[in-house]
């Protein structure tokens, strides 16, 4: 499968959000890659929107994992690696069962837990263009 590119703006994240999930298909592990500040939490924070949350999507920096529910029941796993330091950390609090849930799970900063990541994985690459303008590279990985 062809990657999917896009370059867009605040405006389009709704449109963005929306690509992803039909790009996505039935992958339920998200990568999302980026330096700080390159709209990781914005664009998940939509994509939570389109699967039907509506609770306050926020990063979870310090808890590491929010759970959120859709509008359909099902739940929504919401992680932020950036504290961890090795994999083993993220086993202690039982990561594995939120990645063999066949829940979504958003990841930030997964490089951390690569080596634990089930495949299929949606990989989603964000990279700044500018002050307003970002670019995304997103393909499955299997």
């Amino acid at each position: 499968m062809a990657d999917f590119i896009i370059e867009y703006t605040l405006d389009d994240l709704s449109v963005v959000a929306g690509e992803l999930l039909s790009f996505a298909g039935d992958v339920t592990i998200w990568k999302f890659l980026g330096n700080l500040g390159a709209g990781k939490t914005t664009l998940i924070k939509e994509v939570c929107r389109k699967f039907g949350v509506n609770d306050v999507v926020q990063s979870p920096t310090f808890a590491i994992v929010n759970v959120y529910q859709t509008d359909a029941g099902d739940e929504l796993y919401h992680f932020d690696c950036y504290r961890l330091k090795k994999a083993e950390e993220a086993l202690d609090f039982g990561i594995e069962e939120y990645l063999y849930s066949d829940q979504l799970c958003l990841i930030e900063w997964p490089q951390v837990i690569e080596e634990l990541l089930p495949v299929p994985q949606l990989e989603i690459n964000i990279s700044a263009l500018g002050q307003n303008k970002r670019k995304l590279i997103a393909k499955i990985v299997k």
